[in-house]
């Protein structure tokens, strides 16, 4: 069996997020071992990514989120995304998260975003 590039591994993460996946995402992406590196410290393995999921979707709603770019070399990659969320749309978050990518799997990541809120006009 083909090992998944960083790319392929990415894009599915990126997909499946997209469309509330998460138990997918967790089962064809992550290592069950991860470790992700985020503004208040880290999380490990599968629930810890839950955790995470649970806390960002207090700022995300709908499928308001954009990835502006995505690089990879070798075993590593960059996504770059934004979007408006809170309960009115009114939150601007831009973020950046980085992997590593080995066997197929997303061993590590980190993660670190921004909010701004949008003045009503």
């Amino acid at each position: 069996m083909r090992i998944r590039t960083t790319r392929e591994v990415i894009e599915d993460h990126l997909r499946r997020r997209a469309t509330g996946d998460l138990d997918g995402d967790l089962q064809r992406n992550y290592d069950p071992d991860v470790i992700v590196l985020h503004p208040d410290g880290e999380a490990r393995g599968h629930e810890g990514i839950r955790h995470l999921a649970r806390r960002f979707s207090r700022y995300q709603h709908g499928d308001s989120l954009r990835c502006h770019r995505l690089l990879t070399s070798g075993e590593i990659g960059v996504v770059e995304w934004s979007g408006l969320g809170g309960r009115t749309d009114t939150l601007m978050l831009e973020g950046m998260e980085s992997f590593v990518v080995r066997g197929g799997l997303i061993a590590a990541q980190t993660l670190n975003y921004t909010g701004a809120y949008i003045a009503a006009a």
